[in-house]
């Protein structure tokens, strides 16, 4: 199983900017909050009248099975996003799998 970068306040997507909200403030990183599956993320770069509005509210869904807070699973890099775009984590000091 792989292991990967756990995703932090500000991640980006891969459909770019995009950038995570973290609701939880218990588990930190690099002085930023960790997210977990069900965080808002800001409009992605593909959010204008040409592209589902899913890209202007691409939450967290994707996480890991083994690594929780609050009993949500974590958010980690590659993993989905509402809109179909993957997390892209500045993170690289702490992983999940």
């Amino acid at each position: 199983m792989a292991l990967n970068p756990l995703a932090i306040d500000f991640d980006g997507n891969t459909h770019g900017a995009g950038f995570l909200l973290a609701t939880q403030i218990k588990v930190f990183i690099l002085n930023l909050p960790v997210c977990s599956i069900g965080d808002p993320g800001e409009p992605d770069n593909m959010c204008n009248p040409y592209n589902p509005p899913i890209h202007c509210t691409p939450n967290a869904i994707g996480g890991s099975v083994k690594v929780f807070i609050n009993n949500r699973s974590v958010h980690r890099q590659g993993d989905l996003r509402l809109c179909g775009a993957a997390t892209v984590s500045v993170n690289m000091k702490v992983f999940a799998g």
